[in-house]
C-alpha cells in the first residue's frame, strides 16, 4: 500500500503512454492499473448508451479516469523440494498466487483465466440511460 508521495503528488506514472497505465497512487496497492472507467447507476450497474441510431448504441458510457485494477496478487506461495537416491536426482518447484481482482475490474470480469472481457450479465446487469 502506498502511504505517501511527495507533497502535491497524487500518483506517479510508471508505464503506458496511453490508457491503461501503470501507476503508484496514495491509498492504493503498488502498482495499480489506471485507465478509463465506466459510468455506473446507483445500484452499481454499468450504464450503456441508449441511442439506437448511434454507432455506440449499447456500449458502456465512458466515465472519469481512475483505478481499474491491481497488478499485484494478494499473495504468492511457493516452495521447492529435491530428492536424490544414488545417482538420480528429482526436484520440483511449486508456485501459486492468489488475486481476487481481475485486471479489467471495471468490466465486471466473471473470470480472469477464461475470458477477461466476459461481462457478468446475470449478477451485474447493464442498464441504459433515460
Amino acid at each position: 500500500m502506498v502511504d505517501e508521495l511527495a507533497e502535491g503528488v497524487e500518483s506517479i506514472f510508471l508505464g503506458g503512454f496511453v490508457t491503461p497505465q501503470v501507476r503508484a497512487g496514495i491509498g492504493n496497492t503498488f502498482p495499480v492499473i489506471y485507465g478509463s472507467t465506466f459510468v455506473r447507476d446507483k445500484s452499481g450497474n454499468i450504464v450503456v448508451v441508449d441511442n439506437p441510431g448511434a454507432w455506440n448504441h449499447g456500449f458502456p458510457q465512458m466515465g472519469e479516469p481512475g483505478v481499474i485494477g491491481e497488478a499485484s496478487p494478494d499473495f504468492i506461495l511457493n516452495g521447492t523440494t529435491a530428492f536424490t537416491y544414488k545417482s538420480v536426482s528429482l526436484s520440483a518447484v511449486f508456485e501459486w498466487n492468489k488475486a481476487d481482482t481481475c485486471i479489467l475490474d471495471q468490466m465486471d470480469c466473471s473470470t480472469c483465466t477464461a475470458c477477461p472481457l466476459l461481462l457478468k450479465t446475470e449478477s451485474q446487469p447493464l442498464s441504459t440511460t433515460e
